[in-house]
């Protein structure tokens, strides 16, 4: 059925929107493509179901970051905000597909490469500016199929960057589908209440990075010697294998990132621990940079270590 929205939009003093289909229910709300009667435009709408204030303050936090970020940046990173209020925002229609939906075994390499290339700019651009989004997963990344451009979406979680602690999820047994998800991409900290674990935000992004990085190359074939130096190198330069040497709970064929459980080190295992990751993704991006130049030199990538045989 039809649904019409009143909404104070900036196409005109109110204006009145059906909605043409339910994309998508969070926790703080729903997102429904809908379309103005009088002019026929797409747009989608967030607005909070949440009862009480905290659903609707969400919404308003991130109708407010999302229009920072996108007046602050030099480049196309989240969809354009058409208009806020109180418990709704509204954005341009992108006419695409989250990521989640298109990565799988036909994926080719160099496409995976444009993708991964997009999304480190993206998020070393954010992290200059001093954002971190928190919530980066492949279902968070639409991709335009008319341009080709990566756009971020789901601004609810992202934050100022600050060296405080990012307050854990809540335990896995009480997660609903879409927790955990997130959860798979979160950083240990985020995972567990270690409360020992007082690493900056950048850190958390970072490693959330490195989850997406892997996710869009691992079912991608035609892998060279040099692409598996490449490609070790750059999840190394988020996440570094050296520690898993000597990690006593990693087993002696855990030497790759494909064999760890990496999201998910026990409680008390410290080789992941923020002070031993980076915080900057400027050497991630170099790399990633040297692999689509196809470049030939392993001496750049003395931070990898492992093998392409052990992939």
């Amino acid at each position: 059925k039809s649904l019409l929205l009143l909404l104070p939009f900036c196409w005109g003093p109110v204006c009145s929107v059906r909605a043409l289909w339910h994309i998508h229910s969070g926790s703080f709300g729903e997102v429904w493509l809908c379309e103005d009667v009088l002019s026929e435009k797409k747009c989608a709408v967030k607005f909070s179901t949440s009862e009480g204030t905290k659903g609707v303050q969400q919404i308003k936090i991130e109708g407010k970051i999302q229009h920072t970020i996108a007046s602050s940046s030099q480049r196309p990173i989240t969809p354009q905000l058409l208009d806020k209020g109180v418990g709704f925002i509204v954005t341009e229609c992108i006419s695409g597909y989250p990521l989640h939906l298109l990565v799988d075994e036909h994926l080719d390499k160099e496409t995976a490469k444009w993708w991964s290339w997009q999304i480190l700019l993206i998020f070393h651009d954010l992290m200059k500016m001093g954002w971190v989004h928190l919530d980066i997963k492949l279902d968070n990344l639409m991709l335009d199929v008319q341009t080709g451009i990566l756009y971020v979406i789901d601004w609810g979680k992202a934050r100022k960057i600050t060296s405080l602690q990012v307050q854990p999820l809540v335990p896995s047994d009480t997660l609903t589908l879409e927790q955990r998800n997130t959860y798979w991409y979160s950083a240990p900290e985020h995972c567990h209440d270690f409360t020992d674990w007082g690493g900056p935000t950048e850190k958390v992004e970072i490693w959330s990075l490195c989850c997406v990085i892997r996710a869009i190359f691992d079912p991608v074939d035609g892998f060279t010697e040099d692409d598996f130096y490449l490609w070790n190198g750059v999840l190394c330069s988020m996440v570094p294998q050296v520690h898993l040497e000597t990690c006593p709970h990693a087993s002696p064929s855990s030497s790759n990132l494909e064999m760890w459980d990496f999201q998910r080190p026990p409680p008390g295992c410290r080789c992941q621990a923020p002070e031993n990751r980076p915080a900057d993704l400027q050497p991630t991006v170099d790399l990633l940079k040297e692999w689509i130049q196809h470049g030939q030199d392993k001496s750049s990538l003395h931070t990898c270590t492992v093998s392409p045989e052990g992939v």
